[in-house]
């Protein structure tokens, strides 16, 4: 009742990546966008939006929390990491990956705000491959015709009136 979850299209591998939002949230991003009366053509997940090396992964990491792009259409939010140690949730998906066979062979790290609070040789060693450093990232220069999960689907379709996605 409490998440809105969608499908995307199946991946080379063989997987159907799901993306999950708590409904409240874009109950929230719906009533701004209608306050300033602008009618969104799609609304898609964060982590696939920063550019996806082919040999690695990308993440946006601002010291405290963030995400990564793992796929073309595969991701995960990340928190509890600081500069000396990475997040779990990336140790976690390293491990995932390794057994697999389809682990990075680097993760570019692309920072929201002002440079890198991240200590790189240190997250290097920690997840056994590079961890370089991205430049800035903004979602001003993302482009969300990447991604092929678009929330606004079932009760959020779009439709001539968007105030039927409220009712949730």
């Amino acid at each position: 009742e409490s998440i809105h979850a969608v499908a995307g299209t199946r991946e080379q591998n063989g997987e159907t990546p799901v993306a999950v939002v708590d409904k409240t949230w874009v109950n929230q991003v719906m009533a701004r966008l209608l306050e300033a009366k602008i009618t969104p053509q799609s609304l898609v997940p964060e982590t696939t939006l920063p550019p996806l090396p082919a040999d690695g992964w990308s993440m946006v990491w601002d010291g405290f929390s963030g995400f990564v792009r793992t796929g073309e259409m595969s991701g995960l939010s990340l928190d509890s990491g600081d500069g000396e140690a990475p997040p779990l949730g990336l140790t976690l998906a390293m491990d995932e990956a390794r057994a697999k066979n389809a682990a990075p062979n680097r993760i570019i790290l692309l920072s929201p705000g002002n440079g890198h609070l991240t200590n790189f040789a240190l997250w290097s060693e920690s997840l056994g491959v590079p961890v370089i450093a991205g430049g800035a990232w903004s979602i001003a220069h993302a482009n969300p015709q990447t991604s092929d999960i678009n929330f606004l689907q079932g009760d959020y379709a779009k439709s001539g009136n968007l105030s039927g996605a409220m009712r949730m």
